[in-house]
């Protein structure tokens, strides 16, 4: 597994570096080791506190049975698995608006954090069974309410 990894929050400043890094994956200025049957995903990590403080976010190349095994631990408990899908192509826009599902559940109670790692897979309508825009996040919780 390769990884490339920042230290950010979410400012706007924040932000611009997060699309800045996709930008120089996706162009290949920032080269990840891609095989056959990887998909690259994003890992939310070493949180100071919670969304409001900074964050590491480092992009991986994994593989499918990453993704299994997350799906695992979402039915172990140890992760909450949201699945924003869209007919909008705006991957930004559905990233975002995945997110602010997330920190609406927090702030409501619906569920409990804890911070450790969170993973984001985004799955293009191209590639999807039905043909929809999917944003995947892996949400470490500690208990479900």
């Amino acid at each position: 597994m390769k990884e490339i990894t920042i230290r950010t929050n979410n400012s706007i400043e924040g932000i611009k570096k997060i699309e800045k890094l996709w930008q120089d994956v996706m162009s290949g200025k920032t080269p990840l080791i891609l095989k056959e049957n990887t998909v690259l995903i994003a890992k939310y990590s070493n949180y100071d506190t919670n969304e409001n403080g900074d964050y590491d976010l480092s992009i991986l190349a994994v593989d499918c049975d990453f993704i299994q095994q997350l799906e695992k631990e979402c039915s172990d408990g140890k992760y909450k698995k949201y699945d924003l899908f869209s007919e909008n192509t705006d991957i930004p826009a559905n990233i975002k608006e995945a997110w602010l599902q997330v920190w609406t559940d927090t702030q409501e109670g619906r569920i409990k954090r804890c911070y450790n790692e969170d993973y984001e897979c985004t799955i293009p309508a191209d590639y999807s069974q039905d043909h929809k825009l999917h944003c995947l996040l892996y949400i470490s919780i500690e208990k479900r309410i």
